[in-house]
Protein backbone atom coordinates (compact mmCIF):
# COMPACT_ATOMS: atom_id res chain seq x y z
CA UNK A 1 0.00 0.00 0.00
CA UNK A 2 2.86 2.11 0.19
CA UNK A 3 4.39 1.61 -2.90
CA UNK A 4 0.88 2.87 -4.80
CA UNK A 5 0.68 5.89 -2.51
CA UNK A 6 -2.60 4.61 -0.44
CA UNK A 7 -0.39 4.91 2.81
CA UNK A 8 0.05 7.84 3.96
CA UNK A 9 -2.29 9.41 1.17
CA UNK A 10 -5.80 8.11 2.05
CA UNK A 11 -4.70 5.73 5.06
CA UNK A 12 -2.23 6.55 7.93
CA UNK A 13 -1.48 3.06 8.34
CA UNK A 14 -1.86 -0.30 5.90
CA UNK A 15 -4.31 -2.55 7.87
CA UNK A 16 -3.24 -5.87 9.43
CA UNK A 17 -5.32 -7.81 6.87
CA UNK A 18 -5.83 -7.47 3.19
CA UNK A 19 -9.63 -8.27 2.35
CA UNK A 20 -10.38 -11.44 -0.61
CA UNK A 21 -11.83 -9.66 -3.34
CA UNK A 22 -13.09 -11.70 -6.22
CA UNK A 23 -15.53 -10.60 -9.10
CA UNK A 24 -18.09 -12.62 -10.76
CA UNK A 25 -15.90 -11.85 -13.78
CA UNK A 26 -13.78 -14.68 -12.40
CA UNK A 27 -10.94 -12.13 -11.63
CA UNK A 28 -9.91 -11.19 -8.22
CA UNK A 29 -7.96 -8.57 -6.60
CA UNK A 30 -4.35 -8.04 -5.65
CA UNK A 31 -2.46 -5.33 -3.65
CA UNK A 32 -1.67 -3.43 -7.03
CA UNK A 33 -2.75 -5.43 -9.88
CA UNK A 34 -4.72 -3.73 -13.08
CA UNK A 35 -8.36 -5.18 -13.96
CA UNK A 36 -10.05 -3.87 -16.96
CA UNK A 37 -13.67 -2.12 -16.06
CA UNK A 38 -15.52 -5.29 -18.00
CA UNK A 39 -13.58 -7.44 -15.64
CA UNK A 40 -15.30 -5.28 -12.53
CA UNK A 41 -18.16 -4.50 -14.32
CA UNK A 42 -20.20 -5.81 -11.11
CA UNK A 43 -20.31 -6.25 -7.68
CA UNK A 44 -17.88 -8.55 -6.29
CA UNK A 45 -19.07 -11.60 -5.81
CA UNK A 46 -16.78 -12.69 -2.78
CA UNK A 47 -15.35 -10.37 -0.28
CA UNK A 48 -13.62 -11.84 2.72
CA UNK A 49 -11.57 -10.38 6.18
CA UNK A 50 -11.24 -11.95 9.60
CA UNK A 51 -14.32 -10.89 11.27
CA UNK A 52 -14.55 -10.38 14.89
CA UNK A 53 -17.90 -11.87 16.66
CA UNK A 54 -20.86 -9.20 16.83
CA UNK A 55 -18.42 -6.58 15.13
CA UNK A 56 -19.76 -4.37 12.20
CA UNK A 57 -18.35 -3.24 9.46
CA UNK A 58 -18.26 -0.47 6.28
CA UNK A 59 -17.52 -1.61 3.40
CA UNK A 60 -16.12 1.75 1.13
CA UNK A 61 -14.89 1.14 -2.15
CA UNK A 62 -13.17 4.50 -3.50
CA UNK A 63 -11.24 5.52 -6.59
CA UNK A 64 -7.72 7.12 -4.99
CA UNK A 65 -6.37 8.24 -8.21
CA UNK A 66 -9.22 9.17 -11.07
CA UNK A 67 -8.34 9.18 -13.80
CA UNK A 68 -4.85 8.68 -13.37
CA UNK A 69 -2.35 8.72 -10.44
CA UNK A 70 -0.28 11.50 -12.21
CA UNK A 71 -3.45 13.65 -12.45
CA UNK A 72 -5.90 12.55 -9.82
CA UNK A 73 -8.92 15.51 -10.94
CA UNK A 74 -11.47 13.32 -9.46
CA UNK A 75 -10.03 11.89 -5.93
CA UNK A 76 -11.83 9.60 -3.56
CA UNK A 77 -14.89 8.85 -6.15
CA UNK A 78 -17.27 6.31 -4.58
CA UNK A 79 -17.73 3.43 -6.32
CA UNK A 80 -19.23 1.20 -3.30
CA UNK A 81 -20.92 1.81 0.50
CA UNK A 82 -22.36 -0.62 2.45
CA UNK A 83 -22.72 0.10 6.20
CA UNK A 84 -23.87 -2.35 9.06
CA UNK A 85 -22.26 -5.43 7.73
CA UNK A 86 -22.08 -7.66 10.46
CA UNK A 87 -20.15 -11.04 10.87
CA UNK A 88 -22.72 -13.86 9.77
CA UNK A 89 -20.87 -15.52 6.83
CA UNK A 90 -23.34 -13.54 4.15
CA UNK A 91 -22.10 -10.07 5.14
CA UNK A 92 -22.31 -8.08 2.25
CA UNK A 93 -25.74 -9.24 1.16
CA UNK A 94 -27.22 -8.22 4.90
CA UNK A 95 -25.89 -5.17 5.28
CA UNK A 96 -27.18 -1.78 4.61
CA UNK A 97 -26.42 -0.38 0.88
CA UNK A 98 -25.82 3.43 1.15
CA UNK A 99 -24.33 3.98 -2.18
CA UNK A 100 -25.24 0.92 -5.10
CA UNK A 101 -22.38 -0.43 -6.37
CA UNK A 102 -20.96 1.76 -9.64
CA UNK A 103 -18.00 -0.33 -11.84
CA UNK A 104 -14.87 1.36 -13.44
CA UNK A 105 -14.87 3.39 -16.58
CA UNK A 106 -11.08 4.38 -16.57
CA UNK A 107 -10.29 6.29 -19.81
CA UNK A 108 -8.53 3.93 -22.37
CA UNK A 109 -4.84 2.71 -21.24
CA UNK A 110 -5.48 3.36 -17.95
CA UNK A 111 -7.24 0.26 -16.19
CA UNK A 112 -7.71 0.24 -12.86
CA UNK A 113 -10.25 -1.68 -10.42
CA UNK A 114 -10.76 1.24 -8.69
CA UNK A 115 -11.11 4.16 -11.21
CA UNK A 116 -14.61 5.47 -12.30
CA UNK A 117 -14.91 8.77 -14.09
Amino acid sequence: MEAHGVVPDSIDAAPEHVAEVQFPSGVSMSLGNELTPRQVADAPSVLRWPLEPGALYTVLNIDLDAPSREIPTYRDVAHWLVVNVGDDGDTIAKGDTVHAYVGAGAPEGKFRACCKT
